[in-house]
């Protein structure tokens, strides 16, 4: 193998683990993303365990995202984290 060949497979391995390393970050980004859904979920279904009355969990609010959202925001932000149909589909 040439020294020019030797080159471009280290450039090929190198590239690769480029990639490999972006496709971590984006795991972890998800993963991120996931924790801050289920604690916003959390607080709104801690609202319900609170309460002496049945609530509308998709009125109640939680803060993230440096937002006040409520359920219906949080039940598309999940879904679009999960790749699911928005709730605008389900009926």
């Amino acid at each position: 193998m040439s020294k020019v060949d030797q080159l471009i497979a280290r450039l090929d391995d190198g590239e690769k683990a480029i990639d490999a390393i972006d496709e971590t970050i984006e795991i972890l980004k998800k993963y991120k993303r996931s924790e801050i859904l289920l604690k916003a979920a959390y607080d709104i279904l801690a609202k319900q365990l609170e309460s002496a009355y049945v609530l509308n969990l998709l009125e109640e609010t939680a803060e993230y995202d440096e937002a006040t959202c409520d359920g219906s925001c949080l039940i598309d932000d999940i879904a679009y984290l999960l790749d699911l149909p928005d709730t605008s589909e389900i009926s």
